[in-house]
């Protein structure tokens, strides 16, 4: 397989969805910031800050802000993105499930390029990120829904409720603060109608 070749369709890939990964970026951006501030301030090491859904049946979408280890500062805008697919691996009559680290996606302001693939499964393992990121991305609150852990912090769900919305009761008060998560789809904003109340009830 000609590698000059595959690097070319990974910086076409990244090129053609500009539009789809800025969007992500604005968005996770925002939520990062939110995120940070209900931290411990200064830094002293890179906070646990991101956020993760699932992509498909067996995919799940990781992203993080870049830290900066000599200022200690959060660079919101600069992120990594992973795509980990849950690959069956059988020993001794058992199946086991372990995470696999498929594509890594390097986003900023200046420049996306997706910096680690497989090669062979370039294609279908982006298809299989970029319409994660579209589907979080038109609907935030849906994607998040019915999770063991924790989009924001990862951390394992206890409770019904924070498992409907794939949120723990923490991390659904930094949420609250996040406009993609609450109002409005990044891609089809919906501008809430003020309707008047009637004067008698």
């Amino acid at each position: 397989m000609n590698k000059e070749r595959i690097r070319e369709d990974a910086a076409r890939i990244a090129a053609e969805n500009k539009h789809t990964l800025d969007a992500f970026r604005i968005a996770c951006s925002s939520l990062f910031e939110v995120t940070a501030e209900s931290k411990e301030q200064p830094f002293r090491r890179k906070p646990p800050i991101g956020l993760r859904f699932r992509t498909g049946t067996n995919g799940l979408v990781l992203t993080a802000p870049r830290f900066d280890y000599r200022t200690k500062a959060v660079l919101f805008d600069r992120q990594t993105v992973e795509l980990l697919i849950e690959e069956q691996t059988q020993q001794e009559d058992q199946l086991f499930y372990k995470p696999v680290k498929r594509l890594t996606l390097s986003l900023s302001s200046s420049s996306n390029s997706i910096s680690r693939f497989y090669p062979k499964r370039l294609e279908q393992d982006a298809a299989q990120l970029l319409a994660g990121i579209r589907l979080f991305l038109d609907s935030p609150s849906r994607v998040l829904e019915n999770s063991l852990r924790c989009a924001v912090c990862g951390r394992v769900l206890a409770d019904g409720l924070s498992r409907a919305r794939g949120v723990g009761p923490e991390c659904i008060q930094v949420l609250s603060k996040w406009p993609v998560y609450t109002s409005y789809s990044v891609f089809h904003p919906v501008v809430p109608v003020q309707r008047e109340l009637p004067l008698e009830l």
